[in-house]
């Protein structure tokens, strides 16, 4: 896998866990994107490279989480 392409998923990831981590200690409407840049370690400009909103982070993660149980399905 290229560089780049790796850098991204790993940028993805790492704002997805960020998310997660701030959702299990704090209220939704407290949480800013800059938490979640800052929790990440990723610029903010980063964030919106591939996401538009923390809802949209959400969905991704709900998304991803869901399609993984699906495929442990029998």
């Amino acid at each position: 896998m290229k560089k780049a392409r790796m850098d991204s998923l790993l940028s993805q990831e790492s704002i997805m866990n960020a998310t997660i981590q701030l959702f299990s200690g704090e209220q939704f409407q407290d949480i800013t994107v800059t938490d979640i840049c800052k929790r990440a370690g990723v610029a903010r400009v980063t964030f919106y490279k591939y996401y538009h909103s923390i809802d949209d982070v959400l969905t991704t993660i709900f998304k991803e989480n869901f399609i993984a149980r699906y495929k442990k399905l029998p």
